[in-house]
């Protein structure tokens, strides 16, 4: 411990017992000999309550630390939640359009930035696009059923997913490209198309439309979904005017809110009634074609109750098997031939 100085009357330095001797032989008063020892507890009361708040001091900063990050965790959940997981089935992720009380949603081009993946696999497909362009006749358009038949989901080649034989066999022959992307809705589709997936190179002859599917898994009514291919219509016609542009029909699918049922969804069945007769009064039949294969996509069961393909149609009860794949490819095959100027 530290030798505690004290003064005696005359001025001198004193230190410890000297001190207090030398004070009492002075005649000092017993306050001034308790004084030493009461700075002495003083200044250890002091070291201690500084050790306790640094201690505290540390503590809490490790606290504050900790919840930090714990806070970044739930933001990175939160935004896996809501922006990860775009697509069939989920609530849409374009929480960063605020549009006025009417206008559809579904026809108001927006990006998909916040979906891992999908920006880079945009850019891949501009650059295909910019790449192919000039020897494409052929440009198919939509969602992940329509890149199902390069084998692809999100851009990535995916094991037993698809078909690439169908899509070597009845496409990729006629000088084909394939903008599906997994996921996407009208509004996806029509972001991509305004943003370099257009570009002045691509001049196609024929143009298959596949999209909509998407819009209904994510809460979309019937009316606002056709409003939505209506606006990817409108605008391939404007950009492309020379082109046949060929609109499928939903394939049948599930309800997503009941996925393992092989009930087809009755809004499907709406939503093609309504695109039907709006391509008919909007475009007309000249140059815009409607193509629908739900026939070959619906069977009956033993009771004779109307239930999904399932040889065309994968367990989720939404995607196309290979085989499914086929059936589409040579249904639409006289459609997309038909835009053809050498028609084969």
């Amino acid at each position: 411990m530290a030798t505690t100085a004290s003064t005696s009357r005359n001025g001198d330095e004193l230190h410890g017992g000297e001190a207090s001797r030398r004070l009492l032989a002075e005649g000092a008063p017993s306050s001034d000999l308790e004084a030493p020892s009461r700075r002495m507890q003083a200044t250890s009361i002091k070291t201690t309550a500084a050790a306790t708040t640094k201690q505290r001091t540390s503590r809490c900063s490790s606290t504050t630390t900790w919840l930090s990050a714990l806070g970044v965790l739930a933001l990175g959940f939160i935004g896996y939640t809501f922006f990860g997981r775009c697509g069939a089935g989920y609530v849409n992720c374009d929480y960063e359009l605020d549009l006025p009380e009417g206008v559809n949603r579904a026809a108001v081009p927006v990006g998909r930035e916040m979906r891992p993946g999908w920006m880079k696999h945009h850019a891949a497909l501009v650059a295909e696009a910019e790449r192919e362009g000039a020897t494409t006749r052929v440009l198919v358009l939509g969602d992940s059923i329509t890149e199902e038949l390069l084998g692809r989901v999100g851009g990535k080649t995916k094991s037993g997913w698809g078909s690439l034989a169908v899509w070597l066999h009845y496409y990729a022959y006629l000088g084909a490209i394939n903008l599906g992307v997994a996921g996407d809705e009208t509004q996806h589709l029509l972001w991509r198309l305004q943003n370099g997936e257009l570009p002045d190179v691509l001049q196609p002859e024929s143009i298959l439309v596949a999209i909509g599917t998407n819009n209904l898994g994510a809460g979309m009514d019937a009316q606002d979904t056709v409003g939505g291919v209506k606006a990817v219509v409108q605008y391939v016609r404007e950009q492309r005017p020379e082109a046949m542009v060929s609109v499928m029909a939903l394939f049948p699918r599930a309800d997503p809110k009941h996925k393992k049922s092989t009930t087809p969804w009755p809004v499907i069945d709406e939503v093609n009634g309504m695109l039907e007769r709006m391509l008919r009064l909007k475009f007309g039949t000249k140059k815009v074609l409607f193509v629908s294969c739900s026939d070959r996509f619906v069977v009956e069961d033993d009771s004779g109750r109307e239930v999904l393909n399932k040889e065309f149609i994968m367990p989720d009860n939404l995607h196309l098997t290979s085989d499914g794949l086929k059936a589409w490819a040579e249904c639409a095959e006289a459609a997309v031939h038909s835009g053809l100027r050498d028609n084969y």
